[in-house]
C-alpha cells in the first residue's frame, strides 16, 4: 500500500464494499471533510442525535464531532470555534495572542483525533484499509495514538497504539480502555517523549506483517489534508469574527508544531504546491525579504566598518552581503584583497613546468570559482562546514611548491 495516501481514486473496489456492507450493518457513516470544516452542513438529523451521544462515548456519531466547532457548555456546535485571548500580564506584550485549544474535540480531548480521522478515513473509502483483516497502527509520543485509537474503535477498525513506556499513566489507563486487546495491542517502547527512534525501529518491526497498517503523522498526507482544510478554515473564522468587531485588527503570525499542524501544510495561495518548488521558492522569498534586507540595513548604518561579526544572526544567505553588513568596506576589501593576492599566487603556479602542480593549481581555481558563485546565495566561506576544507586546499596548492 502506499505511504502517502494520496490516492483519489478508489485502489479496491472488493474491500470498499466489504467496508461499506460493515458500516452500513454497524450504522457506521462517516462525515465528509467539508462538514468537520463547517459543521452547520451537518445533517439536522444527525445533530439533533448527537444531543443523546456523550462527547466521551465509543459512538460512530462522536465522528461528526471531530471538529473546531464543539460546545465547550453543551452538546451542539458554535458558529464560530472556542478560543480566548492570553491577557498581558502572562504575555507581557501589546499584541492580541489568540489561543484556539484543541481541548473540546471528543474522546481525548485534544485535536490528535482529527488528524487520525484525516489519515484513516481516505484509506477505508479508496479501499486500501480492510477493517476485517488489517490492523491500524499508531505510533506517537501519547495523544496521535490516542486520537487514532479511538476513530478506529467508533469506526470497528483494530486500533494498536505505540508510544514510550515512561509516558504519563493517564494516556496507558485511556489505552487500556479504548483498545481491543490491550496485553496486545499497546506497545511500551524505551525511553520518553525525546526517544522517537525507539518508536519507528517498532513500526518497522510491525510492517513487516502485511496486515499492520503504519499511519505515521509526519509523513500521511491526509494529516496535512484535514488541517489545511479543518484547522486553517476554523482559525480564519476566528480572525475574521474578531475582525468584524475591530477593523484595526491585522493578522500577524501563527504559530504551531510540525506533527500537530498537519505537516507542511501552510501553503498559501500563489505558492507552489509541489514540495521540492516550494522548498525554493520559499528559500529565495525568505533571502530577499528578510536575510539580505538586513544585511543592507546594517550597511547602511556602519557603512566602513559594519556591526560586528555574527551581529546579522545565524545566516545571510549570501556571504557577500553579510561581510558587508557585519565588517562593513573596510573588512570587506581586506577580504576581496586577501583573494585577489590568493589567485595571482595559483596563477604564476600555471608557469610551473610541474604537471601535478598545474593541474592542482587549475582545480584550485575552479574551487575559487565554484565558492566565490556559491557565496551569493549561502554564507559558504563562514558558516558552511566546507570552508575549512576550501582553506586547506588552498593553503596545500600554496605551500606545495615549496615541498618541491
Amino acid at each position: 500500500m502506499a505511504k502517502l495516501g494520496l490516492e483519489a481514486a478508489v485502489v479496491n473496489k472488493t474491500i470498499l464494499g466489504k467496508t461499506a456492507k460493515r458500516f452500513k450493518e454497524r450504522k457506521i457513516q462517516l462525515p465528509t471533510f467539508e462538514e468537520l470544516s463547517n459543521p452547520s452542513k451537518i445533517p439536522a438529523d444527525i445533530v439533533k442525535k448527537l444531543q443523546k451521544v456523550d462527547a466521551n462515548e465509543a459512538h460512530p456519531l462522536n465522528l461528526y464531532r471531530i471538529n473546531w466547532y464543539n460546545d465547550p457548555n453543551g452538546k451542539g456546535f458554535r458558529e464560530v470555534p472556542y478560543s480566548f485571548e492570553a491577557p498581558k500580564a502572562i504575555t507581557g506584550v501589546d499584541a492580541k495572542i489568540v489561543i484556539m485549544p484543541g481541548a473540546y474535540f471528543p474522546m481525548v480531548q485534544c485535536h490528535k483525533v482529527l488528524a487520525a480521522y484525516g489519515c484513516l478515513a481516505p484509506r477505508l473509502i479508496t479501499g486500501q484499509f480492510d477493517p476485517t483483516t488489517h490492523k491500524a497502527i499508531w505510533p506517537s509520543t501519547g495523544n496521535y495514538c490516542r486520537g487514532g485509537v479511538a476513530v478506529s474503535r467508533i469506526m470497528d477498525c483494530h486500533g494498536v497504539a505505540i508510544l514510550p513506556e515512561e509516558m504519563s499513566e493517564e494516556r496507558f489507563n485511556w489505552l487500556k480502555k479504548w483498545c481491543l486487546d490491550p496485553k496486545k495491542d499497546i506497545h511500551k517502547t524505551h525511553g520518553c517523549e525525546s526517544n522517537v527512534k525507539e518508536i519507528y525501529d517498532k513500526c518497522k518491526e510491525l510492517d513487516k506483517d502485511s496486515s499492520n497498517i503504519i499511519f505515521n503523522q509526519f509523513c500521511e498526507f491526509g494529516n496535512a489534508v484535514i488541517h489545511y482544510i479543518c484547522t486553517g478554515k476554523a482559525m480564519e473564522k476566528v480572525f475574521t469574527d474578531m475582525r468584524g468587531k475591530n477593523r484595526n485588527l491585522n493578522l500577524r503570525a501563527f504559530t504551531s508544531a510540525t506533527g500537530s499542524a498537519g505537516i507542511a501544510s501552510d501553503i498559501t495561495p500563489g505558492e507552489p504546491i509541489d514540495t521540492t518548488q516550494l522548498g525554493v521558492y520559499r528559500s529565495f522569498s525568505i533571502r530577499l525579504n528578510l536575510e539580505w534586507p538586513r544585511a543592507i540595513t546594517a550597511f547602511l548604518k556602519n557603512p566602513f566598518l559594519g556591526t560586528g561579526y555574527s551581529s546579522l544572526g545565524i545566516a545571510t544567505d549570501n556571504d557577500f552581503l553579510r561581510s558587508l553588513g557585519e565588517v562593513g568596506m573596510l573588512g570587506t576589501a581586506v577580504f576581496i584583497l586577501i583573494f585577489i593576492e590568493i589567485i595571482k599566487k595559483i596563477v604564476r603556479l600555471l608557469r610551473e613546468n610541474d604537471k601535478f602542480l598545474r593541474y592542482f593549481s587549475i582545480g584550485t581555481l575552479s574551487l575559487i570559482l565554484a565558492f566565490v558563485i556559491n557565496g551569493l546565495f549561502i554564507d559558504v566561506f563562514e558558516a558552511s562546514k566546507v570552508a575549512s576544507l576550501f582553506w586547506m586546499i588552498v593553503g596545500l596548492n600554496l605551500s606545495v611548491r615549496n615541498f618541491k
